[in-house]
């Protein structure tokens, strides 16, 4: 989930695994093109984590973030206005 949702500068983006391993979680544009990888790394099987995506270095418009672990892939969306 992220949050707030529409924003206008940053938005918080939480993000929990059930099963320990890595997890990658990047931003897409409306081209889905990636423009941002805000974590590549290990994550604890329950452990609450928190990335940041910083919206005063991306244009105005609707985002796309996976977060993807253990071979499955969660989407969702935030809007960046301006």
């Amino acid at each position: 989930m992220a949050y707030p949702n529409p924003t206008t500068k940053d938005a918080t983006i939480n993000f929990s695994v059930p099963k320990s391993g890595h997890v990658l979680v990047q931003v897409y544009d409306a081209m889905g093109r990636p423009v941002v990888t805000l974590f590549d790394g290990e994550a604890l099987a329950g452990e609450q984590r928190s990335v940041v995506l910083k919206g005063g270095t991306l244009a105005a418009g609707t985002y796309t973030y996976r977060v993807v672990a253990n071979g499955k892939t969660k989407t969702n969306r935030v809007i960046l206005d301006k």
